[in-house]
């Protein structure tokens, strides 16, 4: 099934696919340990 609408990461309305450049467990994480992994000013 297509399914389009406005694209998170570029802006534009087209086809939707359901992939991450980064797989959102990987944000989750870094949100979670942003000391740990030098993020946090």
């Amino acid at each position: 099934m297509k399914v389009t609408g406005i694209c998170k990461l570029c802006q534009i309305n087209k086809e939707l696919e359901e992939s991450h450049i980064i797989p959102k467990f990987v944000s989750r994480w870094i949100k979670k340990h942003r000391q740990l992994a030098g993020l946090e000013d």
